[in-house]
């Protein structure tokens, strides 16, 4: 697992030196083939293979070493499938959507928000206008009414 690992490391590094062919550098845009850089299958390596590495070689070194060190102790042994899982602990933040459509949904959502805003405070006011509520009632929904009012939209 840990030879895996450092293939993953030399993978990635490859990739971002342009050391081998990667989608965004593959050789269909390349003029001269014979100045292409390596593809996965060139080196011998299939692009699940190439995939699963990388993904483990992401896992921060102290929590691979943890990982490896509760798998044996476990279960006697180290599995890829153990280690995939713990790599999924830590992917990198999606990155924020753009666009049309992505434009479109924050509207909508913010719009959403304005709703459920002025919902609630159509609500507090009704409820402090209807009933009795002691001077701690009345204090937890002015609360309430400032902290919804506070909101930025």
């Amino acid at each position: 697992m840990r030879a895996e690992r450092r293939a993953g490391e030399l993978l990635r590094r490859a990739a971002d030196r342009g050391e081998r062919a990667t989608r965004q550098n593959h050789r269909g845009s390349m003029s001269n083939a014979a100045t292409c850089p390596p593809a996965l299958a060139d080196i011998g390596i299939t692009r699940d293979e190439s995939s699963r590495w990388q993904k483990v070689a992401a896992i921060p070194e102290a929590h691979f070493e943890t990982a490896i060190a509760v798998a044996k102790s476990s279960a006697g042994e180290v599995t890829t499938a153990f280690l995939l899982r713990e790599a999924s602990k830590h992917r990198p933040a999606a990155k924020p959507q753009t666009g049309k459509h992505a434009q479109a949904l924050r509207r909508q959502l913010d719009d959403a928000a304005r709703d459920i805003c002025s919902c609630l405070r159509a609500a507090i006011v009704a409820i402090q206008q209807r009933h009795a509520f002691n001077p701690q009632e009345r204090e937890c929904l002015s609360e309430l009414r400032r902290l919804i009012n506070s909101i930025p939209l």
